[in-house]
């Protein structure tokens, strides 16, 4: 999300580009980074911590359903008959932050993808910006599906008073679990350097004659330094 915004500040909102130029602006953006984690591991603490009355609210359930004692697990959970207002109001607080962040990126899709269909510049930069455009947007729409979507199915099911099937829970967890293998794999996918050098570090494919001749050449002028 910081690099989609940020390109999109650099292609679209140039005015804008002296945020990134400071080191007061670099602090904000870092504050308001470290203040969304935080903001997350405090839901999970005051909304979701496996107290004494949640574990024995969800045992029955859970062990005939799931076959799976919470006693002996580890659990996250919220209930709406023991939630207290203040659990509530950090649980609904975390689902609009969900939405707010997805629209963040929504927005700068749409308006990236405005200004390269308007822009008159030549093929070739149009070319390079509409590739990282496409990376960007499969790197957003990558915890959209694996993140935000399952999380808002939860918040779904937890609202509607629905109990979630076997296979549903299944599909959640293997969605949420899939995004950290995903997002390298986009990367990967995109940066032709990136893939080839973790191609010839695994050996999988021979290092080009560049790379050879500018290690050779970084090589003798480190000698030559000496």
């Amino acid at each position: 999300m910081n690099k989609f915004v940020y390109t999109y500040i650099n292609l679209c909102k140039q005015n804008l580009h002296y945020i990134y130029e400071s080191s007061a602006g670099w602090t904000i953006i870092a504050l308001i980074n470290v203040a969304i984690i935080v903001n997350w591991v405090a839901m999970l603490y005051i909304s979701c911590r496996p107290t004494e009355s949640l574990i024995q609210h969800s045992t029955y359930y859970m062990v005939s359903v799931y076959n799976i004692n919470p006693a002996d697990h580890a659990l996250f959970g919220l209930s709406m008959e023991l939630a207290s207002p203040v659990e509530f109001a950090f649980f609904i607080e975390s689902l609009v932050l969900v939405m707010f962040l997805g629209s963040i990126g929504i927005t700068c899709a749409i308006g990236m993808d405005q200004f390269l269909k308007k822009n008159s510049m030549s093929p070739q930069t149009k070319k390079v910006h509409r590739r990282t455009f496409i990376m960007l947007s499969c790197q957003t729409l990558s915890p959209t599906i694996l993140l935000y979507a399952p999380l808002c199915s939860v918040y779904l099911l937890v609202f509607a008073g629905i109990r979630s099937p076997m296979d549903m829970t299944c599909a959640i967890t293997f969605l949420m679990s899939s995004f950290p293998i995903f997002s390298p794999i986009i990367i990967i996918s995109f940066m032709k350097d990136y893939r080839d050098f973790i191609l010839v570090t695994l050996r999988l494919k021979k290092a080009s004659s560049s790379n050879q001749t500018k290690v050779s050449h970084d090589t003798r002028s480190s000698q030559m330094h000496k």
